[in-house]
């Protein structure tokens, strides 16, 4: 049996955004308001992952998946700012 693999459409568009807004096709006013709107989708897309969140759920899992996503986070952060440090030291 062959399982379906889901194919994340968005990054195709992602793609042909950045093509767009990097081929000089686009002026300058054009890109800021196209800055703003995505700033805007991008708001209401984290919106809509918060508002189908069950806490409950997640407080069911248990201390463990809270710890490695707090793990995770302090690596990342500490991660980006070595690197920021060493860039612009």
């Amino acid at each position: 049996m062959r399982a379906d693999v889901p194919v994340p459409w968005f990054a195709f568009g992602f793609v042909g955004m950045v093509a767009v807004a990097s081929s000089g096709l686009l002026p300058s006013p054009a890109l800021g308001a196209l800055a703003v709107v995505a700033q805007a989708l991008l708001a209401a897309a984290l919106a809509a992952v918060g508002l189908e969140t069950d806490l409950r759920q997640i407080g069911a899992q248990g201390w463990r998946p809270f710890a490695l996503g707090a793990a995770a986070t302090v690596f990342i952060g500490g991660l980006a700012l070595v690197l920021v440090m060493l860039t612009y030291a």
